[in-house]
């Protein structure tokens, strides 16, 4: 083989090892939105189901008629006071809810419900009945 052919054959392995390493960033946001896409509920810090407020890491276990089974939370005033994976919703004095794009992300009794942002413009997309 010339070496044309050489370089040629070292740049396009090249390229496809920049490719195989800049895709798996899209997995993390490629969308443009400001949050990570949705994560499988943590169990006991958001998401999980609970019935006292000891099996919750945060401790605080949403129990009202828009969680069944009970969820873990977090308490919150802005996005930022929430976890990886969660928004900070406009609800029970403003509490971090898994995000979501389709309601089979969220745990069974829960549906991906469109919701006000606490302190943010617009609507989230998260888990809750």
């Amino acid at each position: 083989m010339t070496e044309d052919g050489d370089a040629m054959r070292t740049t396009l392995r090249l390229l496809t090892l920049a490719l195989i390493v800049a895709l798996p960033a899209c997995a993390v946001d490629c969308s443009g939105d400001e949050r990570p896409p949705p994560v499988s509920p943590a169990g006991d810090v958001v998401g999980g189901p609970c019935s006292a407020p000891e099996h919750c890491v945060e401790r605080l276990c949403l129990t009202s008629g828009n969680f069944p089974g009970g969820t873990c939370s977090v308490a919150c005033e802005s996005d930022l006071d929430c976890p990886s994976g969660t928004w900070c919703i406009d609800t029970d004095s403003g509490v971090c809810l898994l995000a979501c794009t389709h309601p089979s992300q969220c745990r069974a009794g829960y549906d991906c419900s469109d919701e006000n942002r606490r302190n943010a413009a617009g609507t989230a997309f998260v888990c809750i009945q």
